[in-house]
């Protein structure tokens, strides 16, 4: 984390998996502090101000969210985006895809919909994830009359092929990343 000056404390996702606002949403709707970025509360040493008193309940989240929030330091550096799926930190739609497919036996489709990414990115990963991309083997089971080859390497299509294995476009990548 940087400065922090440009996140918000409650709907970013900044300490965790999921924003604060989903993981505390008890505390969230008692708490007048809904719209407070992370610079001002970190200002406030996370003190929050609440409409009412607690039950022994949100104490317990209360203390659950304060032990979270004191590990987290902040610096003078301007904030700014790593994408945790690559090493380099930087954004490529073939981590997405491994990423897909290696958790795909048990990923819940519910996360790729709350995610962050315009909609048309959502639903081509998500027919990816079906395998429903119209790939010539895809095709042939819908009796399409033509060759199975990969256009690229002559080897047979198909979604793991065409994002994962074919080294024509894995070359292309490579050059242009």
């Amino acid at each position: 984390m940087g400065n922090v000056k440009n996140i918000d404390f409650w709907h970013d996702v900044w300490c965790g998996p999921l924003s604060l606002k989903d993981r505390f949403p008890n505390l969230y709707n008692i708490c007048f502090d809904q719209d407070c970025s992370v610079y001002s509360m970190c200002n406030r040493n996370w003190r929050l101000c609440f409409k009412r008193w607690f039950s022994e309940d949100l104490q317990n989240q209360l203390r659950d969210l304060c032990n979270m929030l004191f590990r987290y330091k902040t610096n003078d550096k301007p904030d700014g985006v790593i994408w945790k799926l690559e090493k380099s930190g930087l954004f490529s739609v073939r981590s997405v895809y491994k990423h897909m497919f290696r958790i795909s036996e048990d990923v819940d489709s519910k996360q790729l919909w709350k995610a962050k990414i315009p909609l048309k990115v959502k639903i081509f990963m998500w027919l990816t994830l079906q395998n429903s991309i119209l790939t010539k083997d895809n095709l042939l089971k819908r009796k399409w009359k033509g060759s199975p080859a990969c256009a690229f390497c002559q080897e047979e299509e198909s979604v793991k092929h065409l994002f994962f294995e074919c080294p024509v476009i894995k070359y292309v990548s490579s050059i242009l990343a």
